[in-house]
């Protein structure tokens, strides 16, 4: 279930799933939407599993057509919250460029482009090697001629 929240003023995107614990549980995911900009700019997504553990994390960058995944956090493994926040990243994509055929429509010039391509490196740490990070991105549907790499038509 997807809701655009307002918090202290700012737009929120918010979307409540479950994660493939052994007991799954509710877990809500976050972006400020504020940060989608039509210029270079930078996002984090959240992921709140508990009161009181970290979330886990998705900070991403982007440029004109292209999206970069700098780096993925999660402090519990294997429960699905990577996958979920990669859903999150492609429903923001969605989100990004319906607001950029928005703009454009009614733009005379300095026309923006639709982001076409999430792309990132895989970085080894917290006991994931790199043969677990490419299975874990090929499931996503993340992972081209073994490189991070997803293109959005």
């Amino acid at each position: 279930m997807e809701e655009h929240l307002e918090v202290n003023e700012k737009p929120i995107y918010c979307v409540k799933k479950r994660d493939n614990a052994y007991i799954p549980k509710e877990v809500e995911v976050t972006f400020d939407l504020a940060r989608l900009k039509f210029v270079m700019s930078s996002g984090e997504i959240q992921l709140k599993f508990s009161e009181i553990e970290n979330p886990s994390y998705l900070f991403f960058t982007y440029l004109q057509d292209e999206l970069v995944i700098e780096e993925i956090q999660s402090f519990r493994k294997r429960i699905g919250h990577g996958r979920i926040l990669l859903e999150t990243l492609l429903d923001l994509v969605k989100i990004y460029n319906i607001k950029v055929d928005e703009y454009n429509k009614n733009a005379s010039c300095n026309h923006f482009k639709h982001i076409t391509k999430i792309s990132g490196t895989m970085r080894e740490g917290g006991g994931i090697t790199h043969e677990e990070l490419k299975t874990f991105y090929h499931k996503c549907g993340f992972l081209k001629n073994n490189r991070l790499l997803k293109e959005i038509t």
